[in-house]
């Protein structure tokens, strides 16, 4: 073989193998999820770079006063289960649907020439956990003579709020003045709804943890009652309206447990809700719930059964500022979560209530102090010293003089001391 021909060969394989090893790219396409309705719940994750033919998991929760219809990848629908597998072939949209839940109120009079009702007596159906006001009226000749709602007496008042967290039957019953009938009694068991609110220190990272417990009984003894569904709302009109949250089953020890993301600082009202049963009467309960930031990392809330208002942070002074308001003759609490970014030392902490030191207990809680204490209800100002001075001891002589005095007296200081040398000057000559 020729020189030539060997050359001719040794080219020709040297080219098949660069066509063999010629680069490959990589492709990568992105998954993009969606939901038809915010605030209807959260899906995970919500988007995403992968390979062909790369598989990817993504869940769906549903928020209280919602219903998952199901998921469509590219418009194609893919069923309603919570959770979806997706093989990815290129660029994708995945979709998930939701619809609002509603509940019947079923509203009947007895006798129908008694009176009537505001919603009228008919079949309404309402947005899962709203709170429906019913009044009843009177005819001529007849008085109200009671509410039963689920076959359960309400009383006498011709107002009443049906909490929609599932359908109702409510019947509202007149009678003439001579033929009222006894009304009977409620031989349930009390229940008892605890609720609190602990908050993270980081606005980056910001959450409310609503927890709490619910019993038979009373606070102080009874019997937990587990694997029963408590409906949450919260309120920014100071419970005018109520915005459903969500609704979560007690664990077997009778406690609950949720995780809230408020969008924005502010002031708020939470309810938590349990309609009772045969055995136990239902619970209510609203705690008020501020929260006020500090930079981006630093966040101050406030848990009490107290009116709360005006919430702020002078960071000049280290003060946290706000007033409760409350019913004179009963108990006001405040649970007050501090960062521990703004004080190691706890105990240095100062609380006043109208200028008034008050004692406190605080417990650790991760990031955050929590301190604890309680008042008599009135309308007070109360003020959180994170300085450790006492309360308007800028305005006190017993504390630091005020900068104009302080200036003052360094300069009289100042005049005193160069009279004195002059006068020892004097006497040296």
């Amino acid at each position: 073989m020729t020189a030539f021909a060997v050359a001719f060969l040794v080219g020709l394989a040297f080219q098949s193998v660069s066509v063999c090893v010629e680069a490959q790219y990589y492709q990568l396409y992105t998954l993009t999820v969606t939901m038809s309705e915010a605030g209807a719940g959260t899906v995970s994750p919500t988007f995403g770079k992968y390979g062909y033919g790369e598989t990817v998991r993504v869940t769906v929760e549903t928020n209280a006063g919602f219903l998952f219809d199901g998921w469509y990848l590219n418009g194609e629908y893919q069923g309603k289960l919570s959770t979806i597998y997706v093989t990815i072939y290129g660029d994708s949209v995945l979709n998930a649907v939701f619809s609002k839940r509603e509940a019947k109120l079923t509203i009947t009079v007895n006798p129908e020439v008694g009176g009537n009702t505001a919603p009228l007596p008919q079949v309404w159906y309402y947005d899962y956990g709203i709170s429906v006001q019913v009044k009843a009226y009177s005819n001529a000749g007849y008085v109200f003579d009671g509410w039963y709602l689920d076959g359960l007496y309400k009383g006498l008042d011709v107002n009443l709020g049906v909490l929609m967290t599932k359908d109702h039957q409510l019947d509202a019953y007149f009678a003439t003045p001579d033929a009222v009938q006894p009304k009977p009694n409620d031989t349930r068991v009390p229940s008892f709804l605890a609720l609190s609110c602990k908050s993270s220190a980081s606005l980056a990272h910001f959450y409310a943890q609503i927890e709490g417990y619910l019993m038979g009984g009373n606070d102080s003894g009874g019997v937990v009652l587990p694997n029963i569904p408590v409906f949450f709302s919260y309120s920014v009109t100071g419970g005018r309206d109520w915005i459903p949250l969500t609704s979560v089953n007690t664990n077997d020890r009778g406690i609950f447990s949720v995780t809230w993301m408020p969008a924005v600082t502010g002031n708020y009202m939470i309810q938590a809700v349990w309609d009772g049963d045969e055995t136990y009467t239902n619970a209510t309960t609203v705690v008020n719930f501020a929260v006020e930031s500090f930079q981006a990392e630093t966040v101050f809330s406030v848990t009490s059964n107290s009116t709360l208002s005006q919430l702020s942070f002078n960071s000049n002074s280290s003060e946290l500022s706000f007033s409760v308001t409350g019913a004179s003759g009963t108990t006001g609490y405040v649970n007050l979560y501090v960062p521990k970014s703004l004080i190691t030392d706890v105990s240095d902490l100062k609380v006043y209530l109208d200028q008034t030191q008050l004692t406190y207990t605080y417990l650790d809680s991760g990031d955050s102090w929590l301190v604890l204490f309680n008042y008599e209800h009135s309308t007070h100002a109360v003020k959180v010293d994170f300085a450790g001075k006492a309360a308007g001891a800028d305005n006190l002589w017993g504390g630091f003089l005020p900068l104009g005095l302080a200036v003052v007296a360094v300069v009289v200081v100042a005049i005193a001391l160069v009279l004195l040398v002059r006068r020892k000057k004097s006497k040296a000559v």
